[in-house]
């Protein structure tokens, strides 16, 4: 069994990058003020080439009454490689995409750990949910 972290992020990892959020990025920002921990929930190719990954940001801060988001449960937050000393979340109404391979921001030693698929699979869903709604604001990094 090797103990090879990943140098690119693929769905279910949990990753140091430094995210944007949309009100940051409507203020003109381009820039994360910090690197955070992130969920990858999917990975795509599209008509503009890709592949593309979907970061959705992990934060310890509650969030606001309207805001749709997922608590990660302690057994989550080890095996990630996330605090453990209090509750965190998974905002699901917004997120970043970045193109692999053309990323200044992906870095290669990024990699924190990674969610179970008994947590993943149902946060995906809620994020595809949120995505076709149109509720989930997209910050594109990969301009």
């Amino acid at each position: 069994m090797s103990d090879a972290r990943p140098t690119a992020p693929r769905v279910g990892d949990v990753w140091r990058y430094p995210f944007v959020w949309s009100r940051e990025a409507a203020d003109g920002e381009t820039e994360g003020r910090k690197d955070r921990p992130c969920v990858v929930p999917v990975v795509v190719t599209t008509e503009e080439g890709g592949p593309f990954v979907y970061f959705l940001p992990i934060t310890t801060q509650a969030p606001r009454k309207g805001r749709s988001a997922m608590e990660v449960p302690q057994t989550e937050l080890r095996r990630a490689g996330l605090a453990t000393d209090g509750p965190s979340w998974v905002m699901l109404d917004e997120y970043n995409r970045d193109r692999l391979g053309a990323s200044y921001y992906v870095q290669p030693n990024g990699y924190m750990g990674r969610f179970s698929p008994a947590f993943l699979d149902p946060l995906r869903l809620r994020f595809a949910r949120l995505v076709a709604a149109r509720v989930s604001a997209a910050v594109a990094r990969d301009r």
